[in-house]
């Protein structure tokens, strides 16, 4: 990993781009969960994966803290490529608003999102002063970080029911 950013304010600023990306996924997946309301299983797992996400812009604002204390030394993600990416995610917000997408285009969408914004979780992003804090943050986000598993099996699942 790459060391971008050594000054406290870049620092600070590049997580909190990362904790706004987290925020934003977890806002398109709230949408999911609400326009598909009418399938309980499809709407647990969007409410799982929101919650996760939530989870995880807790745990950059966490690291904000901490850097403003010196722990977090490093990031390896520029905050131009950061700032893109939520541009991103807000586009795909504000489409979803104007149009649902069919359950496994939501899906397959996700997927693909959640396989792009993996270079942007916490355990990727910063390095910190502590060994024991990078395995703390390590183990949470593993503890969470199955949602893209869960959003394949799912996938997959509904695709074989088209199929029938």
């Amino acid at each position: 990993m790459s060391k971008i950013s050594s000054t406290p304010l870049d620092i600070v600023g590049i997580l909190q781009v990362c904790r706004d990306i987290e925020v934003c996924c977890a806002e398109i997946y709230r949408v999911y969960e609400e326009r598909f309301a009418d399938d309980a299983e499809l709407q647990t797992l969007w409410a799982k994966t929101r919650a996760e996400e939530e989870n995880h812009a807790r745990q950059f604002a966490l690291a904000i803290n901490m850097r403003r204390e010196g722990v977090v030394v490093s990031t390896s993600i520029d905050k131009v490529k950061a700032t893109v990416v939520l541009a991103m995610l807000k586009s795909i917000y504000d489409g979803i608003l104007l149009h649902t997408p069919t359950r496994l285009d939501a899906l397959r969408s996700a997927i693909k999102l959640e396989e792009k914004l993996a270079a942007f979780h916490l355990e990727a992003v910063a390095s910190f002063q502590d060994d024991s804090l990078r395995k703390m943050f390590q183990s949470m986000m593993r503890a969470d970080n199955l949602h893209l598993k869960a959003l394949e099996d799912m996938f997959k699942l509904r695709l074989g029911d088209e199929d029938r």
